[in-house]
């Protein structure tokens, strides 16, 4: 494996911890903030950190930002999805384990290949059984009785909502091409984060107070700036450098494995045997989506190589 892939999975492993300490900031956020303001906070400061960035790079590249009307319709796009998933995730955190809250946000690694294939994209084989499994692993993470309705909260479906626009949010990246600024994309999509949380955030939980504000500054600093900026920063950069998106993806999912852990570590959670293999049978499901079997091979004339079956493009 070349060194340039390596430390690009380097860099996405690094952001997957980061994004996984994010669940733990945004369960205790919400003790002094709402959990529309909180979303509202971060946005704006991970939008301006980001322009910040751009702005300098900018000067010391003497290089003009641009960004074409696609790319930008499409960054609107995508930052009305992301609200979607992170008011619909902030507010599921509230009632919800950060360790569950992080498997069931990671449901957007199955799901957007299932959205794909609704619009034609050829679905392959192991995605139909990685789905079954992962309806298996929910059933046990979300039964804590044994009974998978009784155990169901308002929780679970909005962070099962969070996975939808999630998904949405990766395809809607996806349709953007390669020729756009990952960096002005991002900060695009925070920015229109934070303009639509303005309104329900004001009229469901009013001004915050200032205490309340100060209550909450060290998760507002995590969220805004290592969660949101850096972050998804280490995601852009970690793909480009890996080249591998299947594997790239795979490894930002293990943030769902570190929200576990910092759950289990920093906020004392406790999760029964069944959880456990819920969410062990989970992330089976995950890395089953994301696996690349080997492509069969064409055979070829004598005296030449075999070679790959070009198959068509399918996820």
């Amino acid at each position: 494996m070349k060194k340039k892939s390596v430390l690009g999975h380097l860099i996405l492993l690094l952001g997957a911890v980061i994004w996984g300490g994010a669940f733990i900031a945004q369960r205790t956020g919400v003790d002094d903030l709402g959990p529309l303001t909180l979303n509202g906070i971060r946005s704006f400061a991970g939008s301006a950190l980001l322009f910040l960035v751009i702005f300098f790079r900018a000067r010391i590249t003497k290089k003009p930002v641009k960004i074409g009307k696609k790319t930008f319709l499409l960054s609107i796009a995508c930052g009305v999805a992301l609200f979607l998933a992170s008011a619909a995730q902030q507010i599921g955190i509230v009632t919800v384990a950060a360790g569950r809250s992080g498997f069931l946000t990671a449901l957007y690694i199955l799901l957007v290949p299932l959205i794909r294939f609704a619009f034609g994209k050829r679905l392959r084989p192991q995605v139909f059984f990685a789905v079954l499994l992962g309806l298996g692993g929910l059933y046990l993470l979300c039964s804590g009785d044994g009974s998978l309705f009784g155990a169901v909260t308002a929780g679970d479906v909005w962070l099962l909502a969070c996975a939808f626009f999630f998904s949405v949010q990766i395809i809607l990246v996806d349709v953007t091409g390669k020729d756009f600024d990952p960096l002005l994309l991002t900060a695009i999509e925070f920015l229109v984060a934070g303009i639509l949380s303005v309104a329900p955030a004001l009229l469901s939980e009013g001004l915050p107070a200032a205490a309340a504000l100060r209550g909450s500054l060290a998760e507002l600093i995590y969220l805004s700036f290592f969660s949101s900026a850096i972050g998804y920063t280490l995601q852009a950069l970690g793909q480009k450098l890996s080249g591998q998106p299947a594997t790239a993806a795979l490894i930002m999912s293990t943030e769902s494995v570190f929200a576990t852990l910092f759950g289990v570590l920093l906020l004392h959670e406790r999760y029964s045997a069944r959880e456990y293999l819920g969410c062990a049978v989970l992330f089976a499901a995950i890395l089953l989506a994301q696996a690349e079997l080997p492509r069969k091979k064409q055979k070829a004339p004598d005296g030449e190589a075999e070679s790959p079956a070009e198959d068509e493009k399918t996820d």
